[in-house]
């Protein structure tokens, strides 16, 4: 959770760019947000050329003109932005936390999102290419893969869960790709070392009460892990169980 904070918190200290640029992009994101609680369908062409700007990397509009634009994605369901939005999926994620690359994950996650609220025949696939990119960019494209059942994938969660770094800063990573391999049918023996390797890590948090920062996710992460041992009956069954 702390990594995703600390992503946040970079875009707020490198924006970059003349005092203009922040001027437009405080307009923009205030007439998109005008627009979303309105639902006005003449805010079209201003979404349609934030979305260009995404999908062309010119990086002229910052986090909020983006989250908003896609928030009003969501509340009017203009079919008209999918071309768009699946351009903006095929990008490649930058693995790196420079601006550009904080902004494209933003890109990318938001696309990702709005192509499973459109039920778009390519939201399966555009997911599964991100399996293993930026960490913003990866916790959405496994929740997708969740939702829709591709349980294909599930090799390529299993080796998410088992390959990140079990701190703290991961536990939103972590506890989504969990979520997955409880949900998945194909989920493989193979990731018990993984299971107790990951509650070893998380013992002080595992079941704290929900207070300070990540513990809901670490909850989570909790419930997952106790439920994938007892199905794949993992060694250390009776320990998660607590009896």
């Amino acid at each position: 959770m702390r990594s995703l904070i600390a992503i946040c918190l970079l875009l707020v200290t490198m924006t970059g760019g003349t005092d203009s640029r922040e001027e437009l992009n405080t307009k923009v994101a205030y007439k998109l947000w005008k627009a979303t609680q309105e639902r006005d369908a003449s805010a079209y062409p201003l979404v349609r050329e934030v979305l260009l700007d995404m999908a062309q990397q010119r990086y002229q509009y910052l986090r909020d003109v983006r989250l908003n634009a896609f928030d009003y994605i969501k509340a009017t369901h203009d079919s008209r932005v999918l071309p768009l939005l699946k351009e903006i999926a095929k990008l490649p994620s930058a693995d790196e936390n420079t601006l550009e690359g904080v902004l494209d994950a933003y890109a990318i996650m938001g696309a990702l999102s709005a192509l499973v609220t459109f039920g778009a025949d390519e939201a399966a696939e555009l997911s599964r290419r991100h399996v293993f990119s930026h960490p913003l960019v990866q916790v959405t494209a496994i929740r997708n893969l969740t939702h829709l059942a591709v349980w294909e994938a599930t090799p390529d969660v299993e080796q998410v869960f088992c390959s990140t770094p079990r701190v703290s800063a991961n536990d939103v990573e972590l506890a989504q790709a969990a979520k997955f391999l409880e949900a998945s049918p194909e989920t493989s023996l193979s990731i018990c070392p993984c299971i107790d390797a990951t509650r070893s890590a998380f013992k002080e948090m595992i079941g704290a009460p929900l207070e300070g920062e990540g513990t809901i996710f670490s909850e989570q992460l909790g419930k997952s892990l106790t439920a994938l041992t007892a199905r794949l009956g993992c060694p250390g069954k009776d320990k998660a169980s607590g009896s």
